[in-house]
């Protein structure tokens, strides 16, 4: 099981800057108006606004490429695997009772699963394909040969 941040995520939970992970907003000008507004994530605490902005921006451009569902379904049809999106059994097994609570409204309301797996995260589930096994066809023998099992002998094969 797989999970993965949503591409539409309000927040981007990297970096903690508001549609951060966003193409049209991966822009050194975004990244310094929220650094000069506080919005630092663990590591950058103490660091000023224009150094937060840098490593933002290069993390971005680096590290940050969110795929939309359409690209993961495309991805999946190549491999050798069976999937499924899984965040209505993901949210059932939380600990959390807001999660729990979400998790019983979500299975009332299909919609809203899609609408989690788009803006909040998505949760893949991944099994080996099956493999499906030919049945051994030995090849035919020559005109004019037979084989036939002697049962009288050692289980010899005889021609």
């Amino acid at each position: 099981m797989h999970v993965i941040p949503a591409k539409w995520q309000l927040i981007e939970p990297h970096i903690k800057v508001p549609l951060g992970g966003l193409r049209p907003f991966k822009r050194t000008s975004w990244y310094l108006l929220w650094a000069a507004l506080g919005i630092c994530n663990q590591y950058q605490h103490g660091l000023t606004a224009w150094e937060v902005a840098r490593r933002n921006y290069e993390y971005a451009h680096t590290a940050l490429n969110y795929w939309s569902s359409r690209e993961y379904r495309h991805l999946f049809s190549t491999l050798p695997i069976s999937w499924s999106w899984e965040e209505l059994a993901y949210m059932q097994v939380s600990y959390k009772p807001r999660i729990l609570q979400l998790a019983r409204v979500a299975q009332r309301v299909p919609l809203l699963t899609s609408l989690i797996r788009t803006c909040w995260h998505r949760v893949l589930m991944f099994r080996k394909a099956s493999m499906i096994v030919e049945p051994y066809v030995s090849p035919t023998p020559p005109t004019g040969v037979s084989l036939t099992r002697d049962y009288q002998s050692s289980g010899r094969m005889s021609a």
